[in-house]
């Protein structure tokens, strides 16, 4: 069996609105989706599927207006992200910079105060050898106006 045939078989039961006439239940079969959505149109039915269908379509623009803002604000923080990450990464470059500075001027530091040392016991060694042979000279200095003071 068709579908058509299928549609045709019960057309006895249909029955509109206190209208029991085979001919406008045919007719109503027949009609178009536009005509029969303009009948129901004026239906007290279809009201609160227009409500609902309203609500929707307010509730996709509010949707929309929300992802928008989202994507705006994404793009800007974003871009506030790459800058702040960029900063990062020339005061970091930066720090590294100075903290071979620092390295260098410590090892500076560090070969100066070996050569302070080295130069400080060095002097130490010469005065002390200055200081003995002064000793040396005084004590011969003394024997020498021992003896010379003798024949007088």
């Amino acid at each position: 069996m068709d579908i058509a045939e299928d549609i045709y078989t019960n057309i006895e039961e249909v029955s509109f609105k206190g209208c029991d006439d085979l001919t406008a239940g045919y007719a109503t079969l027949h009609m178009g989706l536009q005509d029969g959505t303009r009948l129901k149109s004026g239906n007290e039915n279809s009201q609160p599927f227009r409500l609902v269908t309203v609500s929707l379509g307010l509730l996709c623009v509010l949707l929309l207006a929300t992802v928008i803002n989202l994507s705006v604000h994404y793009h800007k923080k974003h871009n506030q992200l790459s800058r702040l990450q960029i900063s990062y990464n020339n005061l970091t470059e930066q720090e590294q910079k100075y903290q071979n500075t620092v390295s260098e001027q410590e090892n500076k530091i560090s070969e100066m105060q070996i050569l302070f040392n080295n130069l400080t016991d060095e002097n130490h060694k010469l005065q002390n050898k200055i200081s003995q042979k002064g000793k040396f000279k005084s004590k011969s200095c003394n024997k020498k106006k021992f003896i010379y003071s003798g024949p007088h």
